[in-house]
């Protein structure tokens, strides 16, 4: 029995995948018509039908053509730890485009932001920070991303059922140490901390308990969303006022997260930026 020779325009209609972009899959392997071998004459079967139709829902929520090919052949495979495993792989990562948008989203509602080089931060000035005893886990990736979950990972090891009858005590907020001498937008260096007191039990073999060095630092305090134009402007002011005071910074610089961003209005958050440094003369 002959099988349905379906056209490329009949096929592009029924999938709501244009001409160019069929071509461009038969091209790269992907979605490979059959071909007349006397007329020339390149045709989709039925079969090619629900391939058609995923393939388009997977470019729709963003993979790229790479991706697909890998999840509709472990899929044929039956490997669908595989296929989960990038679909939440992509969930993540369009969860972090949403944080991006929304945070370009309340600059463009609050547009004199946008032109402002310096706002609500107070003047640097030199502090002695002393030895502080932390928990702490360091990780490779984008700044949200990463701070968000280590942050997560730590409370939930000070929170546990062995600790609180450790009664470990929290001492300072969390803390970011950046071992970057640049900015990462990924493969960012970072180190989550929190203060602590008492003892404790650590199951993650990536934690540690550690004391931070006595340090002396160009300090700030930014008041406002993190990600904004204001915040790099900050460290602008401490780069100048290292500058202007002959001091060479050094790395890992700290934030101090001072307030919850999960109840406090973005416009109303305060982070301690402390720069460490040493003196050229």
């Amino acid at each position: 029995m002959s099988r349905l020779k379906i056209s490329i325009g009949q096929f592009s209609r029924m999938t709501n995948l244009t001409k160019r972009a069929l071509r461009y899959y038969d091209e790269k392997g992907l979605l490979v018509p059959e071909k007349n071998i006397v007329t020339n004459y390149r045709y989709y079967t039925v079969d090619d039908f629900k391939k058609g139709i995923k393939i388009n829902s997977l470019v729709k929520v963003g993979f790229n053509v790479e991706d697909v090919k890998n999840i509709l052949e472990a899929e044929a495979q039956g490997n669908m730890g595989y296929v989960k495993a990038k679909l939440k792989e992509r969930c993540n990562e369009v969860t972090e485009e949403i944080t991006k948008l929304e945070s370009i989203k309340r600059m463009l509602l609050n547009s004199d932001s946008i032109l402002e080089v310096v706002k609500m931060t107070s003047e640097p000035v030199i502090k002695t920070i002393p030895q502080m005893r932390v928990i702490s886990k360091r990780e490779i990736g984008s700044y949200g991303t990463v701070c968000q979950k280590l942050i997560a990972e730590l409370m939930h090891t000070i929170y546990s059922a062995e600790n609180r009858k450790n009664d470990i005590k929290i001492m300072g907020p969390p803390m970011m140490l950046c071992y970057d001498g640049e900015y990462m937008e990924e493969g960012a260096n970072i180190e989550m901390a929190i203060p602590v007191s008492g003892k404790i039990e650590i199951s993650d073999e990536e934690m540690e308990l550690k004391q931070l060095p006595k340090v002396e630092v160009i300090s700030l305090i930014h008041k406002g969303p993190y990600e904004n134009s204001s915040f790099s402007s900050s460290y602008a002011k401490i780069f100048e006022y290292a500058e202007k005071n002959d001091l060479k910074l050094v790395i890992p610089d700290r934030e101090i997260y001072l307030n919850n961003p999960m109840d406090t209005l973005p416009e109303n958050l305060e982070t301690e930026i402390q720069y460490p440094f040493i003196r050229e003369n």
